[in-house]
């Protein structure tokens, strides 16, 4: 029997300094980060950035830990495109005032 050893790259970060985001939205579940990694980096490096989780494996407890990790908002899918619209609208214009 054999076995491989895989390394995962440690991936490399948007240049926050150098740009602005006024809204991005994260995926919960990604490959080969996780949601929640690359919200905790926006609120080091951008945290000027309204952050929602978008997911389609949501449940309570995923929405609260997000929204106690700095999520503005959680969005669950499906969702059409009017919605999500909608969504974005109603983000910028209560956190970019």
């Amino acid at each position: 029997m054999t076995s491989a050893h895989f390394r995962i790259r440690k991936p490399r970060w948007p240049h926050f300094s150098s740009s602005q985001f006024d809204l991005a939205f994260v995926d919960l579940k990604m490959t080969p980060i996780d949601g929640m990694v690359i919200l905790q980096a926006f609120r080091e490096h951008a945290p000027q950035t309204t952050v929602a989780i978008i997911t389609a494996h949501g449940s309570i407890e995923s929405a609260v830990e997000a929204i106690k990790n700095g999520a503005h908002d959680y969005l669950q899918k499906p969702f059409d495109y009017l919605e999500l619209q909608i969504f974005a609208q109603k983000m910028l214009s209560i956190f970019t005032g």
